[in-house]
């Protein structure tokens, strides 16, 4: 692979990136809304989906910085000369 065809990919990685987690925020916003509102309701089971969605948003962040470092490790070295 070559570097700028490395940096394409960076980029189009990045940019994945940058939308699903805008999207995952959405996501966990009306989840934070719905649980507001659900909380005078079940307090036991709101404690229980919050503590679920705070271990997604985690795991996500966690696979895309996995990745990152994956990425990262094909990138070509440069030679000087």
């Amino acid at each position: 692979m070559q570097e700028n065809e490395w940096r394409r990919l960076k980029e189009a990685y990045t940019d994945f990136a940058d939308d699903a987690g805008a999207t995952l925020e959405t996501v966990f916003v009306w989840a934070g809304l719905l649980l507001a509102i659900a909380e005078g309701y079940s307090p036991g089971g709101v404690r229980r989906l919050r503590e679920a969605l705070e271990y997604a948003v985690q795991d996500t962040n966690d696979l895309f910085a996995a990745f990152e470092r994956k990425l990262d490790g094909f990138r070509p070295s440069t030679r000087e000369g």
